[in-house]
C-alpha cells in the first residue's frame, strides 16, 4: 500500500519528467533520429506500471485498503 500510495502521489512528476526528457532528446539528437530507434512518443522512452495495468491506474482504494492505511497511518504517529 506504501508503494502504491507512493506512485499515485508523484506519477504527474514522473510523467513530466518523460516528457521534458522526450522533447530534449529530440532537440539533442533530431527526430528523424529518435524515430529510427523506434521512439515516437514520451511513453516509448519507458512505460510506468500503472500505465500497463488500466486497473490500477484509475482504482480508487477499497474500503479495506483505506483502513488499512488509517491503521498505519496511526501506529506511525503514535510513535
Amino acid at each position: 500500500m506504501i508503494q502504491r500510495g507512493y506512485e499515485r502521489r508523484y506519477r504527474h512528476l514522473w510523467a513530466t519528467n518523460r516528457w521534458q526528457t522526450f522533447y530534449l532528446m529530440s532537440a539533442q539528437v533530431g527526430t528523424d533520429s529518435l524515430k529510427k530507434s523506434g521512439i515516437y512518443k514520451p511513453t516509448d522512452l519507458i512505460k510506468f506500471p500503472w500505465e500497463n495495468d488500466s486497473n490500477t491506474q484509475a482504482s480508487p482504494l477499497t474500503d479495506e485498503e483505506r483502513q488499512e492505511l488509517i491503521a498505519l497511518m496511526a501506529a506511525h504517529n503514535a510513535h
